[in-house]
């Protein structure tokens, strides 16, 4: 509930709703951290007002993320909408 709480009401910007025209870009962790557990309802939140989201992983010196890791984090369903 406090997750849907603070994006509709973020600290010092509008709500993502009120954006139109943007590209969220939503950062994730390598394979060494825990991955935010909102990070799908994130997702779906979004989803309806772009179709234009991308995923980084700030991996720094660590492995790069394969596209297995990629999948794991993501989920089936939501990789496959974005796969390129």
């Amino acid at each position: 509930m406090a997750f849907k709480e603070a994006l509709a009401a973020p600290i010092g910007v509008r709500p993502f709703e009120r954006e139109k025209g943007w590209s969220p870009a939503i950062i994730l962790t390598d394979s060494t951290r825990k991955q935010s557990p909102f990070i799908k309802q994130l997702i779906n939140l979004i989803e309806p007002k772009t179709d234009d989201i991308k995923f980084i992983f700030a991996c720094g010196t660590h492995i790069p993320a394969d596209q297995s890791f990629i999948r794991r984090v993501l989920g089936d369903d939501i990789y496959k909408r974005y796969e390129k």
